[in-house]
């Protein structure tokens, strides 16, 4: 189900707090994948004009994913689900 607001605009985006490196080591596969997906959203969502903040997703989406790639390489599924 779509969550969009036709009178939303770029004024009223929020980006995700900041995720610290201690913070991305102790998420599950689950966490990890839900935090990426929400980095990806607001990666595309970042105001042009907001290049520290488009910087810091980016930074953030591909620790996410290095860790992802970390634990299924470990076998770190855990329960899931």
């Amino acid at each position: 189900r779509s969550e969009r607001n036709p009178g939303s605009s770029d004024a009223e985006y929020k980006p995700p707090p900041p995720l610290t490196d201690a913070q991305i080591a102790a998420m599950s596969l689950a966490e990890l994948h839900d935090a990426q997906s929400k980095v990806a959203e607001a990666r595309k969502r970042v105001p042009a004009d907001d290049a520290a903040t488009a910087a810091r997703l980016k930074d953030e989406f591909y620790k996410l994913q290095a860790k992802l790639q970390e634990k299924r390489n470990a076998g770190g599924g855990g329960g899931g689900g």
